[in-house]
C-alpha cells in the first residue's frame, strides 16, 4: 500500500453473509470486557504512546467504556506463548471470508496474528476510544464493518494528529498500515457497532 489506508471492495459472497448473519445472531457468543483498553494500568510504551506526555494524552479526551468481544485467534504476545492460538470454532469460516475478500482485491496475506469481533454499545457525546498500537512488530489491520452504526476509524501520527479518517457504512472494509501508526475510533451514538478486525502481514 502506498497510502496508509485502502478501502477494499467487498464481493459479498455466500460465506460472507453466513459469517455476518452468525456474528449478528442471538446465538453468537460475546464476552464482556470492562475496559476497551486498561488505561488505569496502561504501559505507554506498549500502547505506542511513550513519546506523548500525560498532559497531551489527557487533552485527547478519550473514553474507556466497556465492550464485548469474540476472539477467533488470540494475539501472540503474552507470558504463556509467543504465537497466535486458535480460540473459536468459527475461525475456519472467517478464513474463507477473508481469503475471498483479499483475492477479490488482489492482495496476499502471509500470516494472521490476531482476529477478533468487537461489539460496542451506543454512547452519546461523540466519544473517542484510546489511541493505541495493536503490536510492536510490522503488521497491517483489516476491519470489516457489519453494522451501519457509524463510528469513524482514525489513524494518527505520534503526536495524535489525524493522518486518515474513515467513516464506514455497513459492509465496508478498511485496510491500513498499523505498524508505528496509532489508531482509535469514535463510539457509535445510536446503534451497536459490530466489526471484525484482523492483524496480519
Amino acid at each position: 500500500m502506498q497510502n496508509p489506508v485502502k478501502i477494499l471492495k467487498n464481493p459479498k459472497t455466500d460465506n460472507y453473509y453466513q459469517l455476518k448473519n452468525l456474528v449478528l445472531s442471538n446465538e453468537f457468543p460475546w464476552f464482556y470486557n470492562e475496559h476497551m483498553y486498561p488505561t488505569n494500568k496502561v504501559n505507554l510504551h506498549d500502547a505506542g504512546l511513550d513519546k506523548i506526555s500525560k498532559a497531551e494524552l489527557n487533552a485527547f479526551k478519550y473514553t474507556d467504556d466497556c465492550f464485548f468481544s469474540h476472539s477467533f485467534l488470540q494475539r501472540p504476545e503474552g507470558k504463556e506463548h509467543q504465537y497466535p492460538t486458535v480460540n473459536s470454532p468459527h475461525l475456519g469460516l472467517y478464513e474463507k471470508v477473508i481469503n475471498e475478500i483479499m483475492n477479490h482485491n488482489n492482495i496476499k496475506i502471509s500470516c494472521f496474528f490476531r482476529i477478533c469481533a468487537n461489539l460496542t454499545l451506543p454512547s452519546h457525546g461523540h466519544q473517542k476510544s484510546f489511541p493505541h498500537l495493536d503490536h510492536h512488530f510490522k503488521h497491517n489491520i483489516v476491519l470489516i464493518y457489519f453494522t451501519n452504526a457509524g463510528g469513524k476509524t482514525v489513524c494518527v501520527d505520534n503526536n495524535l494528529k489525524d493522518k486518515a479518517v474513515f467513516d464506514p457504512a455497513e459492509d465496508d472494509i478498511m485496510l491500513f498500515k498499523a505498524w508505528k501508526q496509532l489508531h482509535y475510533h469514535y463510539l457509535a451514538e445510536k446503534k451497536r457497532r459490530v466489526i471484525i478486525m484482523a492483524s496480519h502481514i
